[in-house]
């Protein structure tokens, strides 16, 4: 079985006090280049963990240190700019609005 990955996964990974920690890091550890996320979730990824409130912060070179482990295991999918347009004319036909359409891209990808 193929995985496909996003934020909520990954971020938990790399964040040892989220309470799916654990969980998701045995999941992305087994991963391997079968498996897939979306370019665009790396951009989310590093955004969530180097804008938390820790102490000490997670720097923007330790963010990008985590998007490189993310981008060795898995294989990032892309959308074509006729693939990202038809995703938002789909996403409208839906009546997918406001921010909802960053996750109908993202499940484009994973289409």
């Amino acid at each position: 079985m193929k995985l496909f990955f996003d934020s909520s996964v990954l971020v938990p990974v790399f964040y040892a006090d989220h309470p799916q920690h654990a969980t998701s890091t045995k999941l992305f550890l087994a991963a391997g280049k079968d498996d897939f996320c979306a370019l665009r979730t790396l951009g989310e990824v590093y955004a969530t963990l180097t804008g938390l409130p820790l102490r000490p912060r997670i720097t923007g070179p330790e963010g990008i240190s985590i998007v490189k482990q993310i981008r060795e295991r898995l294989t990032l999918i892309t959308l074509s700019e006729q693939e990202y347009v038809s995703a938002l004319e789909l996403a409208s036909s839906e009546t997918i609005v406001g921010a909802a359409a960053y996750d109908a891209l993202i499940a484009h990808c994973a289409l």
